[in-house]
């Protein structure tokens, strides 16, 4: 302050006039602003410095927050560039980012909390205006798989996306965006068309896999080798797809599917040993089911049942007589084996079998407890939730 507001403020103390924080004045002024006429003298003024304030106001509804956040001017630098970038993209994140207790406050301000807001949210307008934001690369783990790596792909990916923020991304005519816009639920046939005729290869493999795949690409896909296999092996297929499906040179794999509950039955009658073995072992076939096709072909799909978690406790017992070794192996491994069998197995002193039962959830933990001595099973008890559930138990958590 200068002297002269100094003096006056010393004054108002004297005379002990009431005060009130700032943020309860923006929260009146957030009430009662046109916003209408704010965001046209904002538009026709081009203030930027005032755009700047107002983000920072937390009484802004987040739809209105939104629309003020589209006016800024990046000034055609990175999010993180300057001052006035940073501060606005903090402004951002404070708002938008779902923090827990165990989250180290620095994180809020991370380029990690802004990808992590773009990927998880449910609001359309969001990320409709996370595409205003300049193109800002994120650092992401080594991995076999192909991840989002900018702002542009994460919102691509992003099941919430609306159809027209969709269509703008299609327009880039970028082939890294178009291979996440293929895995988007949201694409329409009209769009998944799009991509699929100039797509190369390894999006046309990500466009098998999308759950709202139309019945005309789907047909499509299935004269593709590489694509077809993957639509075998994880589309939703109907009996209507079925009849496709059949004419497919591959149409053994679909037998791994775990989306083909509602045609389960018309696959266990058809002979195809290939077929059954796969069958045997997913576990979207039921009990009964796999009883059926046990009596069907035998010792010929026991490796194949034994791993299946919906195997009849009846026919586990039966498999553990057989003292099969890659049977015991399997079964060991199997939540559904009962305690007794898995007893037995760990008082074999066998490693082979040690390390399925180090992985598998229905081992009593007095075993697991033993396994942690031991450095080799420690990847495995660190997956396995009854192992860890004991530990955070333990720990009063």
């Amino acid at each position: 302050m200068h002297p002269t507001e100094e003096e006056v403020s010393y004054e108002v103390y004297k005379k002990k006039i009431s005060t009130f924080k700032l943020e309860d004045f923006e929260t009146l002024y957030a009430k009662n602003v046109n916003q209408n006429s704010l965001l046209m003298s904002l538009k026709l003024s081009n203030d930027q410095t005032r755009v700047i304030r107002l983000l920072k106001n937390e009484a802004f509804e987040d739809d209105f927050y939104l629309k003020i956040f589209r006016l800024y001017d990046w000034d055609g630098e990175g999010v993180y560039d300057n001052d006035e970038n940073r501060d606005v993209t903090i402004t951002f994140i404070k708002r938008f980012f779902d923090s827990d207790e165990h989250h180290d406050p620095a994180t809020i301000y991370s380029p990690v909390s802004l990808a992590k807001i773009i990927s998880q949210t449910t609001d359309s307008k969001l990320l409709d205006t996370a595409l205003t934001m300049p193109s800002y690369d994120f650092n992401v783990s080594k991995s076999d798989q192909k991840r989002a790596t900018n702002i542009k792909e994460l919102v691509a990916f992003n099941p919430h996306t609306s159809k027209d923020t969709l269509k703008k991304l299609l327009n880039y005519k970028d082939p890294d965006i178009d291979y996440f816009l293929a895995q988007n639920q949201n694409l329409d046939a009209d769009l998944q068309d799009t991509i699929y005729d100039r797509s190369n290869p390894d999006t046309i493999k990500m466009l098998a896999l999308n759950d709202s795949l139309s019945d005309k690409l789907f047909h499509k896909l299935l004269q593709n080798d590489e694509a077809s296999k993957m639509l075998l092996a994880f589309a939703k297929i109907d009996d209507e797809r079925l009849k496709s499906a059949k004419k497919s040179r591959y149409f053994h794999i679909i037998g791994e599917n775990k989306n083909i509950s509602d045609i389960a039955h018309t696959l266990i009658d058809i002979d195809d040993l290939e077929l059954q073995k796969r069958l045997a072992s997913n576990p979207a076939i039921k009990s009964q089911q796999l009883d059926k096709i046990y009596k069907k072909y035998d010792d010929k799909v026991i490796p194949d049942l034994s791993q299946n978690l919906n195997l009849n406790p009846d026919l586990i017992k039966k498999f553990f007589q057989i003292k099969d070794r890659y049977i015991d192996i399997t079964l060991a491994a199997n939540p559904s084996t009962p305690k007794k069998i898995l007893s037995e197995y760990y008082e074999r002193y066998d490693d082979e079998l040690n390390l399925s039962l180090a992985a598998n959830p229905s081992t009593p933990i007095e075993y697991l407890q033993q396994f942690q001595l031991d450095s080799r099973f420690f990847n495995l008890l660190t997956k396995n939730k009854t192992f860890t559930d004991n530990i955070l138990n333990n720990l009063g958590i």
